[in-house]
């Protein structure tokens, strides 16, 4: 008679799936300067294994001049009910970090768009700061 067939399998697969989940970490940088003010949110739903990506986490309120780092990684508990889940739920850990404040020197506004950008091109030279351009309609 013949054993039954044991999950022999089954240990080195969920240390495979452990090693190869990792710690999941994206970073998008904007180039701009941050600011002290970072928004930070230690769960936000995914899923299909991040497939299907969370809802918008609108930090416009947090964040007025904009932002100028945003993380996202997986943190051990998140890794936890992932598999739990099977990967159908698949929550994340989100850093917003805030730009600090920029200091324009100097807003152009007008109709004529090449001209406002040959301006604005003068100015900066001259000054070494930035222009802000505002086209109106």
């Amino acid at each position: 008679m013949r054993e039954p067939v044991r999950f022999y399998a089954f240990w080195p697969l969920l240390a495979i799936f452990l090693v190869l989940s990792g710690c999941y970490h994206t970073r998008i940088i904007t180039g701009q300067p941050e600011s002290d003010v970072v928004y930070h949110k230690k769960w936000v739903s995914g899923f299909v294994n991040g497939l299907v990506i969370p809802d918008w986490i609108d930090v416009s309120e947090v964040c007025p001049n904009g932002i100028a780092r945003v993380e996202t990684r997986l943190s051990f508990m998140n890794i936890v009910v992932t598999m739990l889940t099977g990967g159908i739920y698949s929550p994340m850990e989100v850093f917003v970090a805030c730009a600090a404040p920029a200091d324009w020197t100097q807003v152009l506004q007008g109709r004529d768009g090449a001209q406002l950008v040959e301006q604005a091109a003068q100015i900066a030279t001259q000054t070494g700061a930035p222009v802000y351009i505002q086209q109106l309609p």
